[in-house]
Parts: C-alpha cells; sequence; structure tokens
C-alpha cells in the first residue's frame, strides 16, 4: 500500500504522522520521511510556495538524509494543514 492510498485528507495526514512519532526511534528519521511522503500526495510547488520554500529544499530536507530546521518544518505541516501539538509523555 502506498501512503497516498492512505492519506485522503488532513485528518488521516495527521494519524498518519502521529503513528510515525510513535514507531520512531528517537532520531526523527521516520517522522522526516512521513512528512516527504504526505509532501508528495499533495501538488509539491503549491506547498514550495505556501512554505516559502523551493521544490529542491523540500525534497532535500525531507529525505533519508534531511535535516530541515524545525521552522521549515512547521512552514511545512501548516501549508498542508497540519500542526504540532505538545502532550505530556505517559511513561517517563
Amino acid at each position: 500500500m502506498d501512503v497516498d492510498d492512505f492519506i485522503r485528507d488532513d485528518k488521516s495526514a495527521a494519524v498518519f504522522l502521529n503513528e510515525m512519532i510513535r514507531l520512531d526511534s528517537g532520531d526523527g528519521s521516520m517522522v522526516r520521511l512521513a512528512i516527504g511522503n504526505i509532501i508528495k500526495c499533495h501538488n509539491v510547488s503549491e506547498i514550495a510556495k505556501t512554505a516559502c520554500v523551493s521544490r529542491a529544499s523540500l525534497y532535500s530536507a525531507f529525505n533519508k538524509d534531511g535535516n530541515p530546521s524545525f521552522d521549515m518544518v512547521q512552514k511545512v505541516l501548516a501549508a498542508m494543514g497540519l500542526g504540532i501539538q505538545f502532550v505530556p509523555l505517559e511513561n517517563r
């Protein structure tokens, strides 16, 4: 199954990202790749324009070797109708 088969709207994108955060080893790689996959489910040019970054920057930042800034993550998520929410960890 491809990610774009699962990502139908903002809600399914948020569910997918939350699951990737849960499964991530702590280095952010799964989340970064998940954001990259969600970007590809949208109009990449429109996401880049809205987030004020180039298409090349998007592809570079959200691949397996990428290292996007927190600012870029926030802008890209917002351009896709998503945001970050912090919650207390249940098990510390």
